[in-house]
């Protein structure tokens, strides 16, 4: 999948902004000065393909400041010339409307198998000596898009869970035995 071409309107500190991709690029290079607004433009790439920005909890912080609503759009081609188009639009209200092809976009989840992203963003540097939370969200967040992974990773989850209840039970009756 290549990317094709980015538009944005009034996201972060755009007011309109399109940015067309050589079809044959096997990359893209996006520099410039301090301050222009590089990391918008991948923050606006990863929240078509993502479903939510990296930035903020919050979609609606992506709106340019003064503003009441924001939006993006990104075209790709696929290796067989298939065209797909994703458009996300951001209301001031926190409503979102994201849409692959100018349909609903699937779930999260489909949406990143579908469109495969890893991102790697400054702040996440603090991953490599930080909390090791963090390392482990940075390599699930890199893995999703192996087709097994997301799916192994739920039932992860859940067995983990349910040994920790087992695990806090067991210590609550040997303390009561204890007590006794």
């Amino acid at each position: 999948m290549r990317l094709h071409s980015l538009a944005v309107e009034q996201f972060r500190n755009f007011p309109a902004k399109q940015l067309s991709f050589e079809a044959d690029a096997r990359g893209v290079l996006i520099c410039g000065t301090n301050g222009i607004g590089k990391t918008n433009l991948l923050e606006a790439i990863h929240f078509l393909l993502k479903g939510r920005t990296h930035r903020t909890l919050r979609s609606r912080d992506v709106i340019r400041h003064g503003e009441g609503q924001a939006s993006a759009a990104l075209t790709l081609v696929s290796d067989h010339q298939l065209t797909h188009q994703l458009v996300l639009r951001i209301r001031k209200s926190g409503k979102k409307e994201h849409k692959l092809d100018e349909k609903a976009v699937p779930p999260r989840a489909q949406l990143v198998r579908r469109f495969p992203l890893v991102s790697f963003f400054p702040a996440d540097l603090q991953s490599l000596y930080g909390n090791p939370v963090l390392r482990r969200d940075l390599l699930d967040g890199a893995m999703a898009v192996v087709d097994q992974y997301v799916h192994t990773w739920k039932r992860y989850q859940s067995v983990l869970k349910a040994r920790n209840a087992l695990l806090k039970q067991d210590t609550a009756q040997q303390a009561a035995e204890l007590l006794e």
